[in-house]
């Protein structure tokens, strides 16, 4: 006797099919679109100063001046160890690599959200949908906060815990550990999300197949623990091995030490209060508000998803306000976390509302318009075709790109220094300088244009940012500087004699005795001058 057919399968409703293949597509099609808009013309983008200073380093180190040693230093050594790969790699005063690297690592995180995505929710689009909300706030960025510490170190951080929620076990415990070791050594802060991150390798320990039951989980877990621990300690260890090789770690520490001077060890405002401050972004507040709500009310499968997550985004809350001083980049792990907790909160709802797709596709569409309410700042198409023309040229555009437009005069009031001016110097620089001639920047305004690492010249001024180190940490060492100017052979300055400055820290008397006394003129660029040092008498 034969069996009755089967009934037909009936066809998917348009919304259902819609949040689909075709929805992914969507989503993966507007990331690409505003990586195109934006990626070529941040390849030309110029230095931040504190890029410059690390490179500087960087090529000091490789030519035997030992940072914490033979320069005063206080961060730690995870870019500048980048930037050493890099120079020796590419070639050094190349300022596109280290923006490649940095698009890379935003590319990277947006293939591993998807990723994670289809495997915790069944579909790649809440983790898409997370990424264009990081992209809709990195794209947005100026060159002032961008390829910074506070975010390479936190995404690190960020892609070990998703690594270990896809890929539970010993070896997704393992690779979680050695990213967040690597982690610390580019920003120490990162230690702050240390209970979140072992939160989730304790739950995803706990879920692994090779748990065998309840009874093995405390073993399982305290197995995955000790596996994460160990592997932190090796990225720790492979990041600081470079200083340990050359007998630098006791001065690493005393350099670290000087964190606590200068306007670092100034807390004007409670840390109660920086928290709170934070929520006031309307964004922020309902992304964080419906986190925990997601996190509460989901299904335990989602739940055990999203509790990591939402710690995360306690924690980072207190991420920027532990900073004495309130640079704008200390916001990158806040937005970052935001972002990937946007996708979970889409995951929960696609998932909750599975049997009704309409209502699941509607809820995709807020939480959308939420990460993203408009185009990026900086996503550009014509900025980015103008931009090719100018990328494989190692000069700077003739045009200032739109990342630094609004920290150049005339647009920056506060800034005496234009586009074309500092175009000139470098370009002089490049020309009539030796690669072993030092440079001694000495500009004194804002946005103290990068000029050492940017054109692969050392700095004979031994500190961490140069003449930007009397204004943050210690005036005093403008005595060192001076002493550093006389006793440099084939050396220039590059300075505006009798500039004022914003503040009385870089009014810089002694340096200004110095200069006309062992310097003359060479060059007049604009209203920037460069001296050369005064051949010594025989």
């Amino acid at each position: 006797m034969t069996a009755p057919p089967a009934a037909p399968t009936a066809p998917p409703k348009v919304s259902e099919f819609l949040l689909g293949v075709p929805l992914s597509g969507v989503l993966v099609t507007l990331c690409v679109v505003l990586l195109a808009g934006w990626l070529p013309h941040y390849l030309t983008w110029p230095w931040w100063p504190d890029l410059d200073a690390f490179a500087a380093i960087a090529q000091g180190w490789d030519a035997g001046i030992r940072p914490y040693r033979d320069v005063a230093l206080f961060n730690f050594p995870g870019q500048i160890e980048l930037f050493w790969l890099l120079g020796t790699s590419f070639g050094w005063g190349r300022t596109a690599p280290i923006y490649a690297v940095d698009a890379a690592l935003l590319v990277v995180l947006g293939l591993v959200m998807s990723a994670w995505s289809r495997r915790s929710f069944g579909r790649s689009s809440p983790g898409l949908v997370g990424f264009v909300a990081l992209l809709h706030y990195y794209l947005s960025l100026d060159y002032a906060v961008v390829a910074q510490r506070d975010w390479q170190g936190p995404l690190l951080v960020v892609l070990g815990m998703m690594l270990v929620q896809v890929w539970p076990g010993l070896a997704g415990s393992m690779g979680s550990g050695l990213l967040f070791g690597l982690a610390f050594v580019i920003r120490p802060h990162v230690l702050l999300f240390t209970p979140a991150v072992a939160l989730v390798v304790a739950m995803s320990a706990s879920a692994s197949p090779a748990s065998g039951g309840p009874g093995g989980r405390p073993h399982t877990r305290t197995r995955g623990l000790l596996a994460w621990a160990v592997a932190a300690s090796m990225g720790a260890a492979a990041g600081f091995a470079p200083l340990a090789a050359q007998g630098l770690l006791g001065d690493f520490v005393r350099g670290v030490r000087q964190a606590g001077y200068g306007r670092y060890g100034e807390y004007p405002v409670s840390l109660v209060v920086k928290v709170i401050n934070q929520l006031g972004e309307p964004r922020l507040a309902m992304g964080s508000a419906l986190a925990v709500a997601a996190a509460l009310v989901a299904p335990s499968q989602i739940r055990r998803l999203a509790l990591p997550w939402v710690l995360m985004l306690v924690l980072v809350l207190v991420y920027r306000p532990l900073h004495p001083l309130r640079h704008a980049y200390l916001a990158h792990p806040l937005w970052l976390i935001w972002s990937i907790n946007l996708a979970v909160i889409t995951g929960a709802a696609v998932t909750a509302w599975k049997r009704r797709p309409w209502l699941a596709l509607g809820s995709l569409g807020l939480v959308l318009a939420l990460a993203s309410p408009g185009v990026p700042r900086f996503c550009d198409m014509g900025a980015s075709v103008r931009a090719l023309g100018d990328l494989g040229r190692r000069i700077e555009p003739a045009r200032v790109p739109l990342g630094a437009a609004a920290h150049f005069a005339p647009v920056d009031p506060n800034s005496p220094y234009t586009w074309d001016q500092y175009r000139d110097v470098l370009a002089y620089l490049r020309l009539r300088t030796g690669p072993h001639t030092q440079v001694a920047n000495l500009l004194r305004n804002v946005p103290f244009p990068g000029l050492n690492g940017t054109v692969g010249r050392i700095s004979p001024l031994r500190a961490d940012s140069g003449i930007i180190w009397l204004y943050a940490l210690d005036p005093a060492l403008e005595a060192d500087f001076a002493r550093s100017l006389e006793a440099a052979d084939d050396a220039v300055v590059v300075w505006i004699p009798g500039e004022r400055s914003f503040d009385m820290r870089l009014q810089i008397p002694i340096l200004e005795r110095t200069v006309p006394q062992f310097y003359r003129p060479e060059a007049r660029l604009g209203g920037i001058q460069v001296w050369r040092r005064l051949p010594r008498p025989r």
